[in-house]
C-alpha cells in the first residue's frame, strides 16, 4: 500500500496553473490512499481528484475558512482506491490569542483530524490524519506552547484510536504545523517514529509535515515529491 499526505492550501494562488500541477503529480505518482489538508470545499475539485488519481471513494471534513480563496471553505480530505471506513472525527478549537494578518485582527481557525480504517488483501490499517496548530500565517511557529491544551486533546484522541485499533497497524500523518510535534504528543513520542523527521517538507525550507509509523512494526520506504505548491507530497510505501 502507498499512502501520501499533501497540503494543497496554496492551490488558489494560481488556480489554473496549480490545478494542472496537481493532475500531473497524481498521474506520475499514483498512490492508494491520499490524505489532503486545506482541501477546498468544491465539488469540482473533489470530482477532478477522484478522476485524476483513479480513486473510488473519499471522506471530507470541512473545518475552516480558506485563507487564500476568500469566501470559500476548506478542510481535511481522504481519497482512496482501497475500501475505507470512517471511524471518528475531532475538531480542535484554537486558543484565544489575538493575532493579525496584514494589519487586520483575525481569529485563529479550527483544525481537525479524522481516523479511518483501510484494508488491503493482507493487512488492515488505522490511519489518523489532519491539520494541526500553530499556523504560519500568524508567525506562531515558535510559540507551540500556546497550543498545549489542543495538543493534549489531540494526544487523547490518538491514544483512544490506537487502543481501539485491535491489531491494525497505525499510521498518523498530516500537516502538523510544528517542527517536532512528537515533543507535545506523548502517544507519538512513545510508540511511533516520524519517517520524515530530518527532511524539509515545504518550499520555504521548513519541516511541518510528517508521517508517523509504528516502531519496528513493518518495513517502510519513503519519497518526497516536490510540487508547484508550497508543501511537498510525502509518500510512504508499506
Amino acid at each position: 500500500m502507498k499512502i501520501a499526505t499533501w497540503n494543497i492550501g496554496s492551490l488558489y494562488t494560481e488556480y489554473s496553473k496549480n490545478k494542472k500541477a496537481i493532475q500531473s503529480v497524481l498521474a506520475e505518482n499514483p498512490v492508494d490512499v491520499l490524505c489532503f489538508q486545506e482541501f477546498p470545499n468544491r465539488m469540482e475539485d473533489i470530482s477532478n481528484t477522484l478522476q485524476w488519481g483513479q480513486f473510488s471513494s473519499y471522506e471530507y471534513l470541512e473545518c475552516c475558512p480558506s485563507h487564500v480563496c476568500i469566501g470559500s471553505m476548506m478542510g481535511i480530505a481522504v481519497f482512496s482506491k482501497l475500501p475505507i471506513r470512517l471511524i471518528s472525527r475531532i475538531m480542535l478549537e484554537p486558543p484565544d490569542v489575538p493575532v493579525e494578518y496584514n494589519g487586520r485582527p483575525e481569529k485563529i481557525h479550527q483544525k481537525a483530524f479524522l481516523a479511518f480504517d483501510v484494508s488491503t488483501d493482507k493487512n488492515q490499517y488505522l490511519i489518523i490524519t489532519g491539520h494541526g496548530f500553530p499556523f504560519h500565517r500568524y508567525h506562531l511557529e515558535n510559540n507551540e506552547e500556546l497550543f498545549l491544551s489542543s495538543y493534549d486533546e489531540l494526544n487523547h484522541y490518538i491514544e483512544r484510536s490506537i487502543k481501539n485499533a485491535k491489531g491494525r497497524t497505525s499510521i498518523i500523518c498530516g500537516d502538523f504545523n510544528a517542527r517536532d510535534i512528537a515533543q507535545y504528543i506523548p502517544a507519538l513520542r512513545e510508540s511511533f517514529v516520524d519517517l520524515f523527521q530530518n527532511d524539509v517538507t515545504r518550499t520555504n525550507g521548513l519541516k511541518m509535515d510528517a508521517v508517523f509509523v509504528e516502531k519496528a512494526k513493518e518495513s517502510w520506504s519513503k519519497r518526497i515529491i516536490k510540487t508547484a505548491l508550497d508543501h511537498f507530497m510525502l509518500v510512504v510505501q508499506v
